[in-house]
């Protein structure tokens, strides 16, 4: 038989012993790699709190990276979850400059 991994012996009564030898395979895993953190839930805040347009531009990235970790490529489901969470602080703190000019441009009246 081809393939088979079977042995004859002999006892010592001299009757044949089939024996089997057993084969181990080993499977080797990687990890696998983990998802990067998205920041819809940010995004959207920032969309509804914050700045309408850094909001919005901040969702499709992290639409975007989401979509490509379902796909397994982690390199551009990192790249743009970074583009949308630079996207959200720039949303913040666009946001705060321009609260901060009317503030002084309505209190500069008197």
């Amino acid at each position: 038989m081809q393939g088979s991994n079977r042995s004859t012996s002999v006892d010592i009564n001299g009757s044949p012993v089939m024996t089997q030898e057993q084969s181990r395979r080993v499977i080797v895993q990687e990890a696998p790699e983990r998802r990067p953190t998205n920041y819809i839930a940010l995004s959207c805040c920032i969309f509804w709190l914050c700045n309408l347009l850094f909001g919005a531009i901040a969702f499709g990235y992290a639409m975007a990276s989401s979509s490509a970790a379902d796909y397994g490529d982690m390199k551009r489901a990192r790249s743009n979850a970074k583009k949308s969470l630079y996207c959200n602080i720039a949303g913040v703190f666009v946001t705060i400059i321009v609260v901060i000019v009317i503030i002084t441009v309505v209190n500069s009246d008197d």
